[in-house]
């Protein structure tokens, strides 16, 4: 090879190297004044944060109705976040909402949000939903209430009916409740939570609402009954429980056991015809403490299709009065019924420890202890026949 072609060759070389250095030099340079810009403008933008929160704070309510639009409008996208930020963490006067509110809409900034209801994105109508949530005005109201009623998704009602929540009108709660009318389970259940901020008013409303007939009506009843309890609304269960929907009725029943009946009652539901009523009441019994309530759920122990609920309800009796141990202890000794043994054998072994610390001084334990091992641990047949009945050893 001639002597000047390897000389030409290399010094190519080198100029493609040094063009690549040339260009890591360039990408660093540029990488480097990128984080330097925006470690400028971040530092801009919290001074400009902290001066407009300072003159929210201190300021904002002394400034003539003049100054502070002229404010708002200069810097109305920083000035609405502020604001939006103190309403949510803060206790802001009521003379501090109107004068922002003042501002805000003589800008005509509500009738921007109330377009963007209608824009064609999902994400848009959202948003504007939520930002005239702090535009309690009927402009804002009236606006909310049409777009609840013409929107397909239901994510993004539920962002409207917050908003009316938090406007607080009255007369949108029947608006709210109506947009559940043939929704889907989550959204009805996320809307108990919105209507819930109407209090009283809300009770008002239920009331009126107890002749429709509609199964989003009858569930949002029922899911109020305990927070609203009154004579009205138990006579309303109770027709439920007859006539309601299978689901709906056994939610009923489970409100009234809980809720509306005392123990007598309870006792008195144990010799029902139907299962359905006596497990209810079963489980309803095991926030009862007495003697009594520990009678009459241990009968249902000789029942099997209930004695795992039985067992249940009085393995929590026995957690809330341990007094109860040397009665059930006598009970199971008394015993001659298979099905009675068993259950009264499992729900003494959540008292194992105690159990076991007393065999050692009492030989008559040691006969129910061998049951119980026998029953949960070694014998397949009664354990499969109890698997569904062993109580939790919380």
């Amino acid at each position: 090879m001639p002597a000047g072609g390897f000389f030409n060759g290399s010094d190519q070389g080198i100029t493609v190297i040094l063009v690549v250095l040339a260009v890591i030099a360039a990408l660093c340079i540029f990488l480097i004044a990128v984080i330097a810009l925006k470690k400028i403008f971040h530092s801009r933008r919290e001074e400009r944060d902290f001066q407009m929160t300072d003159l929210l704070v201190n300021r904002f309510e002394e400034m003539i109705d003049e100054e502070a639009v002229r404010l708002v409008k200069k810097n109305f996208g920083l000035f609405f976040e502020r604001y939006v930020r103190l309403c949510q963490s803060t206790l802001l006067s009521e003379d501090f909402k109107q004068k922002a509110l003042r501002c805000m809409t003589g800008l005509g900034k509500d009738r921007y949000y109330i377009r963007r209801l209608s824009a064609r994105r999902s994400y848009k109508r959202s948003a504007a939903a939520v930002y005239l949530g702090y535009f309690p005005t009927d402009r804002a109201r009236d606006a909310l209430e049409k777009a609840l009623g013409r929107e397909k998704k239901y994510r993004v009602k539920i962002y409207i009916a917050n908003s009316l929540a938090d406007i607080g009108s009255p007369l949108s709660l029947g608006v709210i409740i109506q947009s559940m009318a043939g929704s889907p389970l989550w959204y009805q259940r996320s809307v108990y939570g919105v209507v819930a901020s109407y209090g009283e008013r809300l009770r008002e409303h239920l009331y009126g609402l107890m002749a429709n007939r509609s199964s989003e009506i009858q569930r949002l009843i029922t899911h109020f009954a305990a927070v609203f309890r009154s004579e009205p609304i138990r006579m309303y269960l109770e027709d439920l429980v007859g006539a309601g929907p299978g689901d709906i009725a056994m939610e009923a029943r489970k409100i009234l056991y809980d809720i509306f009946y005392d123990e007598k009652d309870l006792i008195g539901k144990l010799g029902d015809g139907d299962e359905n009523v006596r497990r209810a009441a079963i489980e309803a019994l095991d926030n009862m403490t007495s003697r009594e309530a520990v009678r009459a759920l241990m009968e249902q122990l000789k029942y099997p299709r209930l004695a795992g609920d039985a067992i249940k309800a009085m393995t929590a009796v026995l957690r809330n009065e341990p007094a109860h141990m040397a009665y059930l202890l006598a009970e199971y000794r008394a015993a001659r019924d298979d099905a009675l043994r068993d259950g009264l054998a499992l729900v003494l072994s959540s008292r194992m420890e105690y159990l076991l610390t007393r065999a050692a001084r009492d030989h008559s334990i040691a006969p129910l202890i061998r049951h119980i091992i026998c029953l949960l641990y070694t014998s397949p047949s009664p354990r499969d026949r109890t698997r569904s009945r062993m109580p939790s050893s919380a």
